[in-house]
């Protein structure tokens, strides 16, 4: 455990792809937390909707903000998507 505790400690940040499988995923997070808390980076995790296409990305982003606000993590995009930058 030590071992990975040094490794999560050198990291800057965790990007998390969110699903539509909400209980799934919200076990995940909370275990993931429960995990981080130990070595006090939780507020370098980010949540990033999962889809292929604007549309998609657009509908997973209320439940990827809801999500980040309820267990205090951050939000990034996927601003090549939303924006058509291919």
């Amino acid at each position: 455990m030590m071992k990975f505790g040094k490794i999560l400690m050198d990291l800057k940040n965790i990007k998390l792809v969110t699903t539509e499988e909400l209980k799934v995923l919200k076990n995940i997070l909370e275990q993931i937390l429960d995990f981080l808390k130990d070595f006090n980076i939780s507020q370098n995790v980010y949540l990033m909707p999962m889809g292929k296409t604007r549309d998609e990305v657009l509908e997973a982003m209320p439940m990827t903000i809801a999500l980040s606000k309820q267990y205090g993590f951050n939000v990034t995009t996927r601003m090549h998507l939303i924006h058509n930058f291919e």
